[in-house]
């Protein structure tokens, strides 16, 4: 997965996880979605975060 990423990525992410308290691979398992859905609507399933999980972005 970390081949997508560009280092400023990468430091973002380990960022976000020590912020939030969320391991590495569960901010990666949110980045994903988000992106894929063009920052505006997303849906995962992240026992770390809850579980089941969507959302979107008020235009």
């Amino acid at each position: 997965m970390d081949a997508t990423l560009t280092p400023e990525a990468k430091g973002a992410v380990a960022d976000i996880a020590a912020r939030d308290r969320l391991s590495r691979d569960a901010v990666l398992a949110i980045l994903y979605p988000v992106n894929s859905g063009g920052g505006t609507m997303a849906q995962f399933r992240i026992p770390e975060v809850g579980g089941l999980a969507s959302g979107c972005a008020a235009a």
